[in-house]
């Protein structure tokens, strides 16, 4: 059984796996077979799922989204004040700052600085919201006080 539950995320070992909607269902499926655990999707499902795992995190207490990279594209392509208001729907809670930003490589545009401004200028957030996002979502699971 153990390995049968291994393949479920790993199955795509040879090839990047991008969350197309044949293997949505999967990330799906994992909060459910590990309900205990934490899970962060990273880059917020991508621009090309983002949708869908918004709809994964509403649907599981345990599943989380970090906004690494692709929250400065899904707002160049929906719009920050829409954007905010699918986070603020969801809940901020459910998100968490992370980013892919490597010094001297990543591009100003996609940078860090980028993201923390995006939210930052989340009119619909309120400020106790974008510190939910920034920072504290993360001390709590991580266990940091």
């Amino acid at each position: 059984m153990k390995g049968d539950l291994s393949t479920l995320y790993f199955k795509s070992n040879k090839e990047h796996a991008l969350p197309t909607p044949d293997r949505i269902e999967d990330f799906d499926l994992l909060p459910v077979l590990a309900p205990e655990t934490a899970l962060i999707y990273a880059h917020m499902g991508g621009l090309f799922g983002f949708r869908e795992f918004m709809t994964i995190a509403a649907s599981h207490p345990n599943v989380y989204l970090d906004t690494s990279y692709s929250l400065v594209t899904i707002a160049q392509e929906i719009g920050i004040q829409r954007l905010s208001v699918y986070i603020k729907h969801l809940g901020a809670d459910k998100f968490i700052f992370g980013s892919d930003h490597i010094i001297g490589l990543t591009p100003e545009w996609l940078s860090a600085r980028k993201q923390i401004e995006i939210i930052m200028s989340m009119q619909e957030l309120r400020r106790e919201e974008r510190e939910l996002i920034l920072s504290e979502n993360a001390k709590k699971l991580l266990g940091i006080k």
